[in-house]
């Protein structure tokens, strides 16, 4: 009886996948980009932690090293010294 059955319900094609998701993956495609070029001394020091959902799919945590000056640490008095933040993990 459900044969063929073109299933929607896991990111398939039709009327219930999201119009947006494209315009995401493009959108954050060119986030990260950008955030390599401005720091391109940024390092990854451990593997991606997934995010484990049945809504989304995606990286829940991952440590970077990053031993460059920060682009932002002569107009923003906030930036830590070093350019290192202090909510990265070591």
């Amino acid at each position: 009886m459900r044969n063929p059955n073109p299933h929607v319900g896991f990111g398939g094609t039709g009327a219930h996948y999201c119009i947006g998701a494209n315009l995401a993956r493009l959108t954050i495609t060119l986030m990260f980009n950008a955030i390599a070029d401005h720091m391109p001394d940024l390092r990854p020091i451990s593997a991606p932690q997934r995010l484990r959902s049945g809504w989304l799919n995606g990286i829940k945590h991952w440590q970077v090293d990053y031993a460059g000056k920060c682009p932002v640490a002569a107009s923003a008095p906030s930036a830590v010294a070093g350019g290192v933040s202090s909510s990265v993990a070591r």
